[in-house]
């Protein structure tokens, strides 16, 4: 075998062995994004969510060696319509992936206040927040008759995050003073009681 052909292999054995291990994260989280939603699981659901970027990351390595290939094995026309197929599949295995990103998102809906609310909270995980502090940063006003609505917002919020809502990991409250964001739920890490 010439050093010509034996690259050609490892190369062709480099995308088989890609396009193997992408589709299989991608039916496994098609396969979990269905179960998130009939089941109602949020955490699965968002396990799916967060999922999708390696993924994605995966795909675009896979798009890098098929690049390089056309540029490696240029002379050899059957070889490049296997590539030109690959790159295809990629594209069609990404959608699919982005599909179980958008199942799993619709297991878990929020409302547009409870999203930015949500997001405030994970930028500053550990922070305390007074319920005025909430309205005014997340509503955009801080009138003190309204307090109330950040109540409400936080146990809607808590209830479509949360395990068990009476016991929140994610959604603190720091009784007298407002509310926080569980720092080792930002980190990935075991979350505080």
């Amino acid at each position: 075998m010439t050093h010509y052909e034996e690259r050609l292999e490892k190369d062709l054995v480099r995308l088989r062995e890609g396009v193997a291990t992408v589709g299989n994260k991608v039916q496994q989280a098609l396969e979990h994004a269905v179960r998130a939603l009939l089941e109602r699981d949020h955490e699965l659901a968002y396990d799916t969510v967060l999922g999708d970027m390696p993924i994605n990351r995966d795909v675009r390595a896979m798009d890098r060696h098929c690049h390089v290939f056309v540029a490696r094995h240029l002379p050899s026309s059957g070889h490049l319509r296997y590539v030109s197929s690959v790159m295809r599949l990629n594209v069609a295995l990404e959608r699919i992936g982005d599909y179980a990103v958008a199942i799993s998102r619709e297991a878990v809906q929020l409302t547009a206040k409870e999203f930015d609310l949500l997001l405030h909270f994970a930028r500053y995980p550990g922070r305390v927040f007074t319920r005025a502090q909430l309205l005014d940063q997340v509503w955009g006003y801080g009138h003190e008759g309204y307090e109330h609505t950040v109540n409400s917002h936080i146990n809607r919020l808590r209830s479509k995050i949360e395990l068990d809502p009476a016991k929140p990991r994610y959604i603190l409250t720091v009784w007298g003073i407002g509310y926080r964001f569980s720092e080792a739920s930002a980190t990935g890490g075991k979350a505080e009681s």
